[in-house]
């Protein structure tokens, strides 16, 4: 198991932090977040990329064992944020067809 010695995260220029990192047992992870490419939020107040990746963040550890593979983990922690991710996909859409 690793012991968590220090985690620094700065917010950059952005008016939100779009980047998290963290750990569980001897796994640790950075996401880096990307720059939203709309205006509208449709997940969260702050932004929706921020709202993913702490939906990610906060998913992982329930999905890590030494018996998963990466793409598992991934696969299942996707697929517990998925559905408020339908809401925005199509939100984007009709925002754009309109």
């Amino acid at each position: 198991m690793m012991k968590k010695l220090f985690s620094c995260n700065h917010k950059g220029s952005a008016n939100f932090n779009e980047d998290t990192v963290g750990h569980y047992q001897n796994v640790a992870w950075v996401i880096d977040g990307a720059t939203p490419l709309f205006f509208n939020q449709y997940l969260s107040e702050e932004n929706d990329v921020v709202w993913f990746v702490q939906q990610i963040n906060e998913q992982l550890p329930r999905f890590i064992t030494d018996d998963r593979s990466l793409e598992e983990i991934l696969i299942n922690v996707l697929e517990q944020v998925r559905h408020p991710s339908k809401l925005i996909v199509y939100c984007i859409l009709t925002h754009l067809v309109i």
